[in-house]
């Protein structure tokens, strides 16, 4: 459509110039020719018959011309008119053309934004029926439950860990074991009973809730003295329970008394008594030792 429309624009122009300059010599070759047959009738009356002649002459050829340029004006604008009518023609047929184009191109795109909005607000109610759903979770959430399931979950133990309690080891009632020795008999004397209740202590947490159970279960507690905070037990001498059952070690124990016993992880031994301090003594391939007893799981 463009390059036919620029094709009959230069053509119309062209043909516009040339009508112009016909228009022009036109109108100068009448202009002669009245000219020119006023001079012959001025001198009809005057002058010779050669002139008169001569003046005829020049004032027909004139009109001739004047009549010759009048016809090539008229070709020239039923040119042009023709030129005019095939240029607005084509101008219809390209400005609708354009039309058509840019109505579809509109339509497209709006088409197109419809169905992106479509889209878009199908999003939108998904996310909101989603959002609905944990709205509806949201409202069933209660800290309080919250906090007391992690507390029931979690939690390590009903009440707060009793104080270590002061043992004077002369205090304490001699307790003889099945090797014939007694509790701390050794050359280390009190401080191997303490350096064996400082390793349980460090080795092993569990260890520590099992002294703690035990010395719970050791005696009545007295009531009348607890503060709210910690738990008080009554301190008594420490027992043995006689028991033999098989146990597997959890964790290596290398003895550091004469009255211990080296153990490995996966060993099976025999427990012959159970300590309320934490140290059971045990039987393994023939020789016998105290060790931890939080060591130790029941098989």
């Amino acid at each position: 459509y463009e390059a036919a429309m620029e094709k009959l624009q230069k053509t119309k122009v062209n043909l516009y110039r040339k009508t112009l300059e016909s228009k022009k010599n036109y109108e100068h070759k009448c202009k002669e020719a009245d000219e020119a047959e006023q001079a012959s009738d001025r001198i009809s009356s005057s002058a010779n018959q050669k002139q008169i002649e001569k003046s005829q002459s020049k004032a027909k050829q004139c009109r001739e011309a004047a009549n010759e340029a009048d016809k090539v004006y008229k070709q020239n604008i039923e040119q042009l008119d023709n030129i005019r009518i095939e240029w607005e023609r084509e101008h219809i047929n390209t400005c609708e053309a354009f039309q058509q184009q840019e109505c579809d191109r509109i339509c497209m795109l709006r088409n197109a934004l419809w169905v992106h909005c479509n889209q878009l607000s199908m999003y939108c109610v998904k996310n909101d029926e989603l959002y609905e759903e944990i709205r509806k979770s949201l409202e069933n959430c209660d800290a309080n439950v919250d906090i007391d399931c992690f507390i029931t979950k979690k939690a390590t133990g009903s009440s707060p860990p009793v104080p270590v309690p002061y043992e004077n080891y002369y205090d304490k009632s001699p307790i003889t074991r099945s090797n014939g020795s007694l509790p701390g008999s050794t050359s280390s004397g009190s401080g191997g009973v303490m350096k064996r209740f400082t390793n349980l202590l460090q080795g092993n947490n569990t260890s520590r809730a099992n002294i703690n159970e035990a010395a719970t279960a050791s005696g009545p507690q007295n009531d009348d003295k607890q503060d709210g905070v910690y738990a008080s037990v009554m301190i008594n001498s420490p027992s043995m329970t006689n028991t033999s059952q098989d146990y597997r070690v959890l964790y290596d124990y290398t003895s550091q008394n004469a009255d211990e016993l080296d153990i490995t992880t996966g060993d099976i031994v025999q427990v012959i008594e159970e300590g309320a301090d934490g140290w059971w003594m045990v039987e393994r391939n023939g020789f016998e030792g105290l060790v931890p007893g939080s060591y130790l799981e029941k098989v």
